[in-house]
């Protein structure tokens, strides 16, 4: 918790750990930018609301990117009606 990892280099690092490959930090990639503080503060909203494991990503300080994983063509259109209404 002290590096401030995401959930996937933390992934990465157990991954690293149980092959017995020394643990550093995974780098980030280049070019990637912080995820600005006011869409970090809705991420929690949008993970309750849509029921997934949603993440941001942010190319610049205008741009970003919401990811929405799904797991079915079921769980595709559930996500669909939710954002769309249809």
């Amino acid at each position: 918790m002290s590096n401030n990892w995401s959930v996937r280099e933390t992934e990465k690092a157990v991954q690293q750990y149980q092959s017995g490959d020394s643990v550093s930090k995974p780098s980030k990639p280049k070019g990637s930018t912080a995820v600005p503080e006011y869409a970090k503060a809705y991420l929690g909203d949008l993970k309750r609301y849509l029921e997934a494991d949603v993440t941001l990503s942010s190319g610049g300080k205008t741009k970003g990117k919401i990811h929405i994983p799904f797991t079915s063509e079921e769980d595709f259109r559930r996500l669909k009606k939710l954002i769309t209404g249809v």
